[in-house]
C-alpha cells in the first residue's frame, strides 16, 4: 500500500466508529421489532450481529402466503420476505406445522420507517383474518 501506518490505522479507527454506530441502530432496530410484534409473535430470532430478523407470526399460519403478501402490497405498500422465499415452496411452508407464517424483518431502513412498516403489517393483519372475502383471492403459490 502507498498508505503510513497512520493513515491506515486512521482508515480502521473510521471504519470501527463507523460500524459500531451501524450496528447499534441494528439493536436498537431489534429492540423495536421485538416491542411492535410482542402481542403477534410467537417466536423471534434472538437478536445477532445481522441487519434482519426472523418472526413468526402463528395466526397467519395456514393462509395463502401469495395472497396476503400481494393484499398487503396492494392495501398498504409494505413489501414482505416471507418463508417461501428462502426454500422450500409455499405449499411446503403453509401446510408444514413446523414452518408457518415466517416474517423476514430488515433492519436496513430508518426506525421510523421500519416503525410504520410494522404497524401498517400488523392493521392489515387483523383485517385481512377479520374478513379474507374481501381481498383479491388468487390461491395462486410461488
Amino acid at each position: 500500500s502507498m498508505k503510513t501506518d497512520n493513515e491506515l490505522l486512521k482508515i480502521v479507527n473510521e471504519y470501527q466508529l463507523y460500524f459500531d454506530k451501524i450496528m447499534k441502530e441494528y439493536s436498537d432496530s431489534y429492540d423495536l421489532s421485538v416491542r411492535l410484534f410482542n402481542n403477534e409473535a410467537s417466536f423471534i430470532m434472538p437478536k445477532a450481529s445481522a441487519f434482519n430478523t426472523f418472526i413468526k407470526i402463528p395466526k397467519l399460519d395456514g393462509v395463502n402466503m401469495f395472497d396476503f403478501t400481494l393484499n398487503l402490497y396492494i392495501t398498504t405498500g409494505v413489501k414482505i420476505e416471507i418463508g417461501p422465499c428462502f426454500g422450500f415452496s409455499q405449499k411446503e411452508w403453509e401446510e408444514n406445522s413446523n414452518l408457518g407464517f415466517w416474517l423476514r424483518i430488515t433492519f436496513a431502513k430508518d426506525m421510523e420507517t421500519l416503525q410504520k412498516g410494522i404497524m401498517k403489517f400488523i392493521k392489515f393483519t387483523k383485517e385481512y383474518m377479520d374478513d379474507k372475502n374481501n381481498m383479491i383471492i388468487t390461491n395462486l403459490s410461488y
